[in-house]
């Protein structure tokens, strides 16, 4: 039987977890010290639990492993379901163990496959199949320490490898699992992660609230006013992409009915997630250094103007007392070296210029 293991044990992680479990795998979950209370707890427990509805159902007898080596060394699939600002203390821990033979999906990528693989080549590592799905494999949340909760049902996703050559074979593998589509790269599944769309001015235009107050995002954060700053960094986001000659694949037109009240009728699974709580919010760390940077710095790139997406960093760089452009994941700090759109296509199908 192959071996896989699960990296995250978020609501993402748990639920690649459940998935595999239910198709007759055995995953091991593996997580970073700063979980290791839930990874403790899962294991006391004996496994962790799905409510959807009124049923709390146990997955039980799930396998959790904190040391790095045990759990990569022989491993043959990996998913990596950890929030981007987390990937490099990942691959610092456990990338010496990840066998060449092995296969790496993440999810979602926001470029970190291009990350991961320029981190193999700076320890002198064989370099294992990477590639990245363009958003969450499964959209869920956790209740309680313990319990997961499914927003939506599993769907098909795009993905691609780094270098793009690489993704027939990624599917082939992780095709097992999910239903997986090819994306032209990993930019362009990148640039199609919804959350670039909507985290960044539903969560950095309510920090006073949000410092005060928390929130439940989809209920509290997206008023019609946010949603006209949400459009317009829409609007620049699909001019770049076009610029690119990728094909756009997220939209904003959904915004009033995840709004919707949750007492109409059908409820609204949106509004049960909640948080952000503080700024210290995923919705802040995640997408100031990886969403908003890659953006701004692709646009200044091709030379396609990305004035609100430019706004929201410059807003939360101030804010949370960082230079996230400096820090974070722009594609000079990627180590790209692309100054066009065709250069950087090359790069990124065949991992170099």
């Amino acid at each position: 039987m192959k071996r896989l293991v699960v990296a995250g044990c978020g609501a993402t992680g748990l639920a690649l977890v459940q998935n595999l479990r239910a198709l007759g795998e055995n995953p091991i979950l593996y997580d970073l010290p700063i979980n290791n209370h839930r990874l403790q707890e899962i294991s006391r427990q004996g496994g962790f639990f799905c409510q959807d509805g009124g049923e709390r159902v146990k997955i039980d007898h799930v396998q959790v492993e904190p040391d790095p080596q045990t759990a990569f060394s022989q491993a043959d699939e990996i998913f990596v379901a950890m929030v981007a600002n987390r990937h490099q203390e990942f691959l610092e821990r456990c990338s010496r163990f990840i066998p060449p033979k092995a296969a790496v999906l993440i999810t979602p990528g926001q470029m970190s496959s291009v990350t991961f693989a320029q981190e193999f080549r700076r320890q002198d590592l064989p370099i294992p199949l990477i590639g990245e799905v363009e958003s969450n494999l499964h959209v869920a949340y956790l209740s309680d320490e313990l319990t997961i909760s499914h927003v939506l049902k599993p769907a098909s996703r795009f993905c691609a490898a780094f270098p793009a050559a690489d993704t027939p074979k990624l599917i082939q593998i992780f095709g097992h699992y999910y239903c997986l589509k090819p994306a032209a790269d990993v930019l362009e599944c990148a640039l199609n992660l919804p959350n670039i769309d909507v985290h960044p001015a539903g969560s950095l235009l309510n920090m006073g609230r949000i410092y005060r107050h928390g929130s439940h995002f989809y209920r509290d954060c997206i008023d019609p006013p946010i949603e006209n700053c949400v459009v317009v960094q829409y609007n620049e986001k699909k001019q770049l992409m076009s610029r690119m000659g990728y094909t756009v694949r997220t939209s904003v037109a959904n915004i009033p009915q995840i709004r919707r009240p949750a007492d109409e009728a059908g409820g609204n699974p949106f509004h049960q997630i909640e948080g952000p709580n503080d700024l210290t919010h995923r919705y802040y760390t995640e997408e100031l250094f990886a969403g908003l940077p890659l953006v701004v710095s692709l646009g200044k790139v091709i030379g396609s103007p990305v004035s609100m997406a430019q706004a929201l960093l410059t807003i939360g760089s101030a804010a949370l007392g960082q230079d996230f452009y400096r820090l974070g994941r722009t594609l000079e700090n990627l180590g790209i070296p692309a100054q066009s759109p065709e250069e950087l296509r090359n790069f990124l199908a065949a991992g170099r210029l």
